[in-house]
């Protein structure tokens, strides 16, 4: 819940910043893109607070490099998508992990990819009681499915 309070704090900070400062409109997505990054960038490092995950793990696994199969990768994992309000009590917000790949996603194809990984996500993508799990399992769905449609890889810069 907090992390989604500060998720809509630097949404309606970008958005008030535009206004004062007069960004056009046009320019708009650059900054909310920007201001997503941030925030994920924050999430991943609380994250690994809890759930001591290296830099250049985390790197990889935003980067689309690949996912390292242990526990502490895949806790780190549940807790960044709960953070992002992905997970919610043990359950996948499949509504919400489409919504937040297509505000950083640039063309309208690669936004059809993303509805198209994601149903084939919701299939693929069973139930887990472990978070970790399932949050493990969301994420090889998506760098699986993301490769096989070409959608470009994620970035990373701290």
């Amino acid at each position: 819940m907090q992390m989604k309070m500060i998720v809509l704090l630097a949404l309606f900070t970008s958005a008030s910043f535009i206004l004062a400062e007069d960004i056009p409109v046009e320019n708009l997505k650059d900054v909310v893109m920007k201001e997503l990054h941030n925030v994920k960038v924050q999430v991943a490092m609380e994250c690994a607070a809890v759930y001591p995950v290296e830099n250049s793990t985390i790197r990889q696994i935003m980067t689309h490099d690949g996912i390292p199969d242990n526990q502490e990768v895949k806790c780190w994992l549940s807790c960044v998508l709960r953070n992002m309000g992905i997970i919610n009590n043990g359950k996948v917000d499949w509504k919400k992990a489409i919504e937040l790949n297509k505000m950083v996603l640039k063309s309208d194809e690669d936004k059809v990819k993303i509805d198209q990984i994601f149903e084939i996500c919701k299939k693929e993508v069973e139930q887990d009681e472990d978070e970790c799990q399932l949050a493990y399992n969301i994420a090889i769905c998506k760098f699986k499915y993301g490769k096989e449609l070409e959608l470009p890889n994620g970035t990373w810069e701290e």
